[in-house]
């Protein structure tokens, strides 16, 4: 599509990762043969490396200090940016990342894979203040990653968990009921509006964090500028 060759390039840059074992020792091993028969440099890149300057591409150079904000799939994480190419995390997530929660919410309520579109999607027509579904606050280190204060760090295990607990709820409530029974087939669990409900619910939890711990990070290190990858 470049109309470029091999002897155009000036060098051949790879994800090293963080990332799946298996799509990384594909993509390491092609790129260093590619390297060595072009006779070209190989560069290594740090996955979240990548996603931080993405931000970058349409924007242009952010303000420096910036905090980012990196939510992707298995990844939410905030990283402080003081010169360019050098990125301190500053907190992570303890146990589920916000699309990992997005995912098992969504085959919960059945809405398929991946979750994140479908909830996001349906959750703009619901109300977001229908279920009281709680929050996390850390205020202790993680013990595996004592150099981090900790108080800054997301957790959206709680989260899944207690959707789950109002979606057996349901279930248990449901079967109680009776419904179904004589032969008819049972209706669904919830309805189009309650499953828009439960979405909207959902979703305003996990952005206030990702908003919250974001500002928090950003009025602590006094920086510039948010981006949010």
């Amino acid at each position: 599509e470049a109309q470029v060759g091999w002897r155009d390039l000036g060098a051949v840059a790879v994800t090293q990762g963080p990332g799946l074992v298996g799509s990384l020792l594909v993509g390491v091993s092609f790129a260093k043969a590619a390297a060595a028969a072009a006779g070209l440099p190989i560069v290594g890149v740090h996955h979240l490396a990548g996603h931080i300057e993405s931000l970058v591409l349409e924007n242009g150079e952010l303000p420096l200090p910036a905090v980012v904000l990196v939510a992707s799939g298995g990844h939410t994480s905030l990283y402080l940016v003081e010169r360019r190419g050098h990125y301190q995390l500053l907190s992570r997530t303890r146990d589920d990342a916000a699309g990992e929660a997005y995912d098992k919410v969504a085959k919960l309520l059945g809405l398929g894979y991946p979750g994140g579109p479908v909830i996001d999607r349906l959750a703009r027509t619901g109300n977001d203040r229908a279920i009281a579904l709680p929050t996390t606050r850390l205020t202790h280190a993680d013990r595996n990653a004592p150099e981090l204060k900790g108080d800054l760090d997301f957790s959206f295990s709680g989260l899944k968990t207690a959707v789950l607990r109002y979606v057996t709820q349901a279930k248990t409530l449901s079967a109680a009921s009776g419904s179904g029974d004589g032969g008819h087939e049972r209706p669904p669990l919830f309805s189009a509006n309650e499953i828009a409900d439960i979405c909207a619910s959902f979703q305003r939890i996990v952005v206030t964090a990702l908003i919250e711990r974001t500002f928090a990070a950003a009025r602590r290190y006094r920086v510039s500028s948010i981006g949010v990858a």
